[in-house]
């Protein structure tokens, strides 16, 4: 799928939980970590690139593993105490809200970003891996192809179908649709 569903998908569904701004933001870089890993291990070369891709690092136990740690690890604690060693701070901010600002949640919201990549891959054609280091074992269902109408299909009934959860914008798109259709 192309960074833009990812993204969309990813945050359309991050709102509709309540995420707050550092959780959005948190959900949008993890959208698109998976392809950002395969760039940056590629370092530019397609031809490599191609050969890594929605290998190693669309295994979707990464972020299943992403998300434990948020949720086990005390990383607000880690955090404060690394904050009040390093005696770093930022005028009208204290520690400890930069603490929670960099607290578990985030760490969560990554993961949970990282899965809705790999699940929405797993949506295509050449799916995803089902273990982490080699095998031609892939799970997932062709049900879109990237970059088709398909896809921009599946966009819209996804990112409509979390809409839905906000009574506003349940108007705005049952107008979409009686002007589509």
């Amino acid at each position: 799928m192309k960074w833009f569903t990812h993204k969309a998908v990813a945050v359309a569904g991050a709102l509709a939980v309540g995420a707050h701004v550092g959780a959005l933001v948190a959900v949008l870089v993890g959208s698109v970590l998976p392809d950002m890993i395969d760039t940056a291990v590629a370092h530019g070369n397609k031809r490599v690139w191609r050969r890594i891709h929605r290998q190693t690092s669309h295994w979707f136990g990464w972020y299943v593993l992403l998300i434990l740690l948020g949720l086990m690890l005390p990383l607000q604690e880690i955090t404060a105490d690394f904050l009040r060693m390093v005696n770093v701070s930022f005028p009208g901010i204290s520690r400890r809200a930069l603490s929670e600002a960099l607290s578990n949640d985030l760490l969560v919201w990554l993961g949970i970003g990282g899965l809705v990549h790999v699940l929405l891959d797993a949506l295509t054609p050449m799916r995803v891996p089902l273990f982490p280091f080699g095998g031609s074992r892939r799970f997932g269902i062709s049900l879109v192809s990237t970059g088709s109408w398909q896809e921009y299909a599946f966009l819209i009934l996804a990112v409509g179908a979390i809409a839905m959860q906000f009574r506003q914008a349940r108007s705005v798109f049952e107008t979409v649709l009686h002007a589509l259709f």
